[in-house]
């Protein structure tokens, strides 16, 4: 299945908008930068995201190329930031229309998929470094915890992104399979995935 491509104009300034992703729920106008929601009834207007400091990376929106053999192209971004860090989570479309979240912090990359929450989810209390914990038949050993914020977005995401938004994020480890858990105030997050090696991805020239 390819990637299937819809044309919006943007209801602030008229720009001409394509989304390449059924996926996408926000996206931010290149013209104007007014973050616009993404429902059924078409585009609404949300203000505007703050701009991203640059920093070295091999990505960037638009950008295309391979991940072990697959096409995939640079959709859109958001930055997380907590006490002392900072990651990028790169959203990715591939060539058969499916999404992918990338993450990068420090140089050092991981490629998630978003599952779909089918057992019970311990509460965060229990979530603590060292502790085994059971969600969607995976026994996840937790490695670091934290609280985080959203900094900003660029491009088209996957979800509604409010700068200031806070979360816990959670790492773990399921028998070499990588965990991502994000606890938002009115819903939870569940990402698995696996790290990635530079020679990996391939961007296009």
């Amino acid at each position: 299945m390819e990637m299937q491509v819809r044309e919006m104009d943007c209801p602030s300034c008229g720009g001409s908008l394509k989304l390449t992703s059924v996926y996408v729920r926000t996206t931010i106008c290149p013209y104007c930068d007014q973050t616009l929601h993404i429902d059924d009834f078409g585009l609404s207007v949300a203000g505007k995201q703050p701009k991203l400091a640059d920093y070295p990376t091999r990505f960037a929106l638009g950008r295309k190329g391979k991940i072990k053999g697959k096409n995939f192209e640079v959709v859109g971004r958001v930055r997380y930031r907590g006490e002392d860090c900072f990651w990028d989570e790169w959203y990715l479309t591939f060539e058969d229309g499916k999404p992918g979240w990338l993450t990068e912090e420090e140089g050092e990359c991981a490629l998630f998929n978003k599952e779909k929450i089918k057992t019970s989810v311990p509460d965060r209390s229990q979530l603590k470094v060292g502790k085994t914990v059971d969600i969607n038949n995976y026994k996840i050993f937790v490695t670091e915890t934290g609280e985080v914020s959203i900094e900003g977005g660029e491009g088209q995401l996957f979800f509604v992104v409010k700068p200031g938004t806070e979360l816990i994020h959670i790492d773990g480890n399921a028998g070499g399979k990588l965990v991502s858990i994000e606890f938002y105030e009115k819903e939870i997050e569940f990402h698995t995935g696996e790290s990635l090696e530079y020679e990996d991805i391939v961007i296009n020239r």
